[in-house]
């Protein structure tokens, strides 16, 4: 991985100044001894493509998102529903019997932007529980009818609607988020790191259109880039070997500055903020032995930067401050031995490049110090807890009036809610009277709309035949999800 990096102290990345390492290093072995009461599964959507679909480009699952996520699905049968397994579930069915719904929640994001976290889902839970000829009914003349495609298992799954959920999501449409980029933008870390690669964003123009841009703009590009690095022969031949790569590690500098904060509470941490109130209910429940076993969301990479920020699994050269692959997944486990309380622990596996999860320490703070390797769950509830966003509080928190069901939010509840500051009301009463125009001012100065240059001479066409680029606020659906089309199907900018 090639980055130029100011730090001339750090062989690595640095971000929130400190110095990771590029990969995880650490692996902790199982505790022979626990049992797993059930697991909260986080698992970021399969390979996809970008499909024309006016008047809003869509993301389209492809079979290698299928299949991958299928492979983590059968992983998680053989390590969570196998009844010899040592991580076994205690209690939910297991694989050799059917589906059991009272057991599972499976909830997986929808928005405009397509269905392919819903897919993604569909096959996952697929490789978790595969078509069976126990999948049966037995009808009162005595025959038995074993559900289509010899016994398909028919797992459920919330669509959650990003238009009115936060749940999933909370870093779309995030006016607070969006000033902490801004002020990012502004940091001297920020400069130079922009400063040190320039080059490099001059060498890059003519494989993204000859569109002259930012590092800011790195995490849409990659996306762009990858979908035809991985599809489009002809784009991966033509592309130097590092630029994936360089491209790669800026993304990932650039996204966790973005979906990280100093403190647990901080803005940074949204998009895992507004997914706590759903994790630690799930959580409570499997510890205190209720119905539910296992609480599977099917998720962007975003919540995953501010989970390993917030867990602090990024620590001690643990889990990489990067964005996730496709399929990757982390795992909350809940364990218990004979004399303990019951306790979380954390697995990890980065998409297919890992063959296999690995466990690896979480650091809370505790007092003047952290707690650190597997937390009790109390205590992973006590200290998160003030962290977590529910709808309103999520409305007021990102200084929203109007999408995401806040506008009627706010209408039932005038007082605002713990989680606002003074700065914060203020803010709201002034947006109420304003909220239109500073919405689409706050729109048009941040979410990295890409600047055509028009003074550098003349258009190449894209080498390897780059067939379409689209501009998004972030990778997928991004903090406010504004698009801007810059590249037509010949390969050169449209004029703004």
């Amino acid at each position: 991985m090639v980055i130029h990096s100011p730090s001339t102290n750090c062989g690595a990345v640095v971000i929130l100044g400190r110095c990771y390492s590029s990969r995880p290093t650490t692996t902790m072995s199982a505790n022979s001894e626990s049992t797993v009461l059930g697991i909260i599964v986080l698992a970021r959507n399969g390979d996809h493509i970008e499909v024309s679909n006016l008047p809003v480009n869509s993301y389209s699952i492809t079979s290698l998102g299928l299949q991958q996520e299928w492979q983590l699905g059968n992983l998680l049968r053989s390590l969570y529903l196998n009844a010899s397994s040592p991580s076994y579930i205690q209690g939910i069915a297991p694989s050799t019997a059917v589906f059991n719904a009272s057991q599972v929640q499976v909830s997986a994001i929808v928005s405009d932007e397509g269905s392919a976290t819903v897919d993604s889902a569909t096959a996952l839970v697929q490789g978790l529980w595969p078509p069976t000829p126990f999948a049966n009914t037995t009808l009162a003349n005595g025959s038995t009818i074993v559900s289509p495609f010899d016994g398909y298992q028919y797992v459920p799954v919330t669509a959650v609607d990003s238009d009115v959920d936060v749940s999933l999501d909370g870093y779309t449409d995030c006016v607070a988020l969006g000033e902490k980029s801004l002020a990012f933008q502004r940091s001297a870390e920020y400069r130079a790191m922009d400063d040190a690669n320039d080059e490099f964003m001059t060498q890059l123009e003519p494989y993204i259109g000859n569109v002259r841009t930012s590092i800011m703009n790195t995490p849409w590009i990659y996306e762009q880039m990858s979908m035809q690095y991985i599809h489009n022969a002809t784009y991966a031949n033509a592309l130097p070997p590092t630029f994936m790569a360089q491209v790669r590690a800026l993304a990932d500098w650039i996204e966790y500055n973005v979906y990280s904060d100093i403190s647990s509470a901080g803005i940074g941490n949204v998009a895992f903020r507004s997914m706590l109130p759903g994790v630690l209910s799930a959580l409570e429940e499997i510890a205190a032995g209720g119905a539910l076993k296992m609480s599977y969301n099917a998720i962007s990479y975003q919540p995953f930067l501010s989970l390993f920020n917030m867990t602090g699994v990024v620590s001690n050269d643990g889990v990489s401050p990067a964005i996730v692959d496709h399929a990757a997944a982390a795992v909350l486990e809940v364990r218990k031995t004979s004399t303990s309380q019951p306790f979380v622990r954390f697995q990890f596996k980065n998409g297919t490049q890992d063959g296999a999860f690995a466990t690896y320490p979480m650091t809370l703070p505790d007092g003047s110090g952290s707690l650190t390797g597997d937390i009790p769950v109390a205590y992973f509830t006590s200290a998160l807890q003030s962290a977590a966003l529910d709808p309103l509080e999520w409305c007021y928190t990102c200084e929203q009036t109007v999408v995401r069901g806040c506008s009627r939010l706010i209408a039932e509840m005038a007082p605002p809610p713990r989680s606002l500051s003074r700065a914060g009301s203020d803010a709201i009463t002034v947006a109420v009277t304003v909220v239109v125009l500073g919405s689409v001012l706050a729109l048009l100065v941040f979410f990295r709309v890409i600047m055509v240059s028009t003074g550098k001479g003349q258009q190449k066409r894209v080498p390897g035949g780059m067939q379409r680029i689209v501009s998004v606020g972030t990778s997928e659906k991004g903090v406010v999800g504004d698009r801007q089309e810059l590249l037509d199907q010949g390969n050169s900018p449209e004029k703004n």
